[in-house]
C-alpha cells in the first residue's frame, strides 16, 4: 500500500485491463541487478501465466521466487538521475 506518484487503469475492452505505474527509485533497494516480469491471465482452470525469463516447473503453478532465473538489468537507465535509494532498505 506504498503511495505511487502515477498509476492508471486501462480497460480496452471488457476483459482486459493494463495497469500501469511509475514507481519511485525510493521504493527500491540498492544496487538492483536482476529482472523478471511476470503475468497472470483468466480464472480457475482457464488462468495461464507468463514470464518474460521462465523457470522451468514441475507444478501447475509457477514459482515466483527463483532468482537464478532472474536475469542481468542495467537499471540505472531506467530510473531518474538524482533520485536516492530508499532509507526504508538496508542498503550496504
Amino acid at each position: 500500500m506504498l503511495p505511487l506518484p502515477f498509476y492508471q487503469v486501462e480497460r480496452p475492452s471488457s476483459t482486459r485491463w493494463i495497469g500501469r505505474a511509475r514507481i519511485p527509485r525510493s521504493l527500491f533497494p540498492a544496487h538492483v541487478d536482476r529482472f523478471n516480469a511476470y503475468a497472470i491471465h483468466g480464472e480457475n482452470d482457464q488462468r495461464t501465466y507468463e514470464s518474460l525469463y521462465p523457470a522451468p516447473s514441475d507444478s501447475v503453478k509457477p514459482d515466483f521466487h527463483r532468482l537464478e532465473f532472474f536475469r542481468s538489468i542495467d537499471f540505472e537507465s531506467l530510473l531518474n538521475i538524482g533520485e536516492h535509494d530508499g532509507d526504508s532498505w538496508q542498503n550496504n
